[in-house]
């Protein structure tokens, strides 16, 4: 490897990445925050959000033809986590987050790209949806759909499990019922020190650019 004087040292900037994980389980109340908001059961930035299919508009607000797309819902309240039972699905008392009527956004931190997905069902074995074989939808940053995995919402307690994804945003899970647990794994982007701390006797001791250990 060739070394590099002292002075062009000075502008190298090591970058990484690292591994993170989350696990969201709702059927156990958050420590902090209100029981019955998702958003309060993630401590890491990721939110949770309704989403619908509908097109773009432009700056006078008009629908702009043939741009449909999945998107947040802003006219949507909160997404609410609940007791299944409330709702006649079944005799236990576990809560679970709530997409029973409309799709719900998994919206994952911004510099992290996700790598696996995960879940478990509620326990009830209704589907809530005329076709019980889903299918939870994964996008980059750009609102482009990358990925899909497939699920049966009749399944009680079913769980779901995907890895390999890679440059992942968010997730979109399939209305027709409730979601008792959520996981992912993800590369999240680190800053790293000033390369003028590799330097030793004005040489760099090490690569230009150095990376952490892969998820």
């Amino acid at each position: 490897m060739k070394l590099l004087p002292s002075a062009l040292v000075a502008a190298v900037i090591l970058t990484g990445s690292t591994c993170v994980a989350g696990v969201y389980s709702f059927d156990v109340a958050p420590s902090v925050g209100n029981a019955g908001l998702a958003n309060t059961y993630a401590s890491d930035g990721t939110t949770f959000a309704f989403a619908v299919f509908a097109p773009l508009t432009d700056s006078v607000g008009s629908d702009i033809p043939g741009s449909d797309r999945w998107q947040i819902d802003t006219g949507a309240g909160a997404v609410t986590v609940e007791k299944p039972a409330d709702y006649g699905r079944s005799a236990t008392a576990e809560t679970a987050l709530n997409a029973l009527f409309q799709p719900v956004y998994v919206l994952f931190p911004a510099l992290s790209s996700v790598t696996g997905f995960s879940g478990k069902l509620e326990k009830s074995t209704i589907a809530g949806n005329p076709n019980p074989l889903q299918s939870i939808l994964f996008f980059n940053s750009q609102d482009q759909q990358i990925g899909s995995l497939s699920v049966d919402l009749s399944v009680a307690s079913g769980t779901f499990n995907i890895t390999g994804l890679s440059g992942v945003t968010k997730a979109l899970l399939p209305a027709g019922k409730f979601y008792q647990q959520l996981g992912f794994t993800a590369v999240q982007a680190v800053p790293e020190v000033d390369a003028r701390s590799w330097v030793a006797g004005g040489l760099l001791l090490g690569a230009m650019v150095w990376r952490r250990s892969r998820c």
